[in-house]
């Protein structure tokens, strides 16, 4: 625009020129208007070395990708650290995990929940990190993980982020049937997400939004969304990290298998 701006400015002077309004016998008016254009020509073009050229040129990209570079690092590296929390374990170990005598690490491959031959038996692990401060409903989260079914019938699984006896957001599997699950107190919401088979290895995502939404993926399709029964976004911090169990419902051993869990977390105690 302001180019324009000027190239207007010397076709005025210029007419200006032609039309004698001030006369080239008036040798210093003239010298001086002649020395006005020559400035103007020279801002011209001053700005358009100045000027990014678009499609950016080879050495205009360098430019901006090295000053994106140096800036975005370091906002990014402070981002994460003050801003996020994230965990993660494919079970090298089962050291640090509440668990029940059913719960066992196969050749550092995936954990194994398997029940006794009693119907209602019960095998569960969970990660429950206190004193941190960091883990809480207030904020949004996601998390994934994956499951190997062994069985389909008369079971009934849990893998979430909280409690099932209280507030808590993940998967739940009856039967043969896969649920998205949303806890607040006693109350639950379950949305259903498809059926499994034995033999079924199935990669489960949900991503949880305070007092909106949590959102429900398997195998990074979006399955289902649920809007009610959300955890309270009052919730302190010490909230299970990862819980994971199953029952039986009927006088047969059933078992589940777990490869990882992954989650992630804003946080907003750090500035």
């Amino acid at each position: 625009m302001k180019k324009i701006i000027l190239i207007i400015v010397i076709l005025i002077i210029l007419i200006m020129l032609d039309s004698n309004f001030i006369k080239k016998e008036n040798g210093e008016n003239y010298a001086r208007l002649e020395a006005m254009i020559l400035n103007l020509q020279k801002q011209i073009q001053e700005r358009e070395i100045n000027q990014l050229k678009y499609p950016l040129d080879d050495i205009s990209k360098e430019a901006i990708s090295k000053a994106s570079d140096d800036f975005l690092k370091d906002k990014i590296f402070d981002l994460v650290w003050k801003k996020m929390i994230h965990y993660q374990t494919l079970f090298e170990s089962l050291d640090g995990f509440g668990k029940t005598a059913g719960v066992s690490l196969t050749s550092d491959q995936y954990i194994t929940l398997l029940t006794t031959a009693v119907n209602g038996n019960n095998q569960n692990i969970f990660k429950q990190p206190l004193y941190q401060g960091l883990i809480t409903f207030s904020q949004k989260s996601y998390f994934r993980s994956d499951l190997y079914f062994v069985n389909n019938t008369n079971q009934t699984i849990y893998l979430i982020v909280g409690q099932k006896t209280a507030d808590a957001y993940g998967f739940k599997i009856v039967n043969g049937t896969i649920y998205g699950v949303t806890r607040n107190g006693g109350n639950e919401t379950t949305i259903s997400l498809g059926s499994i088979t034995a033999g079924d290895d199935m990669n489960l995502e949900a991503r949880y939004m305070p007092s909106d939404k949590v959102i429900f993926l398997t195998d990074s399709v979006e399955k289902g969304v649920s809007i009610t029964n959300l955890p309270s976004s009052a919730d302190a911090a010490s909230q299970f990290l990862f819980y994971a169990d199953i029952t039986a419902n009927e006088a047969l051993a059933k078992e589940m298998r777990i490869t990882f869990f992954e989650y992630m977390q804003f946080r907003n105690i750090l500035n």
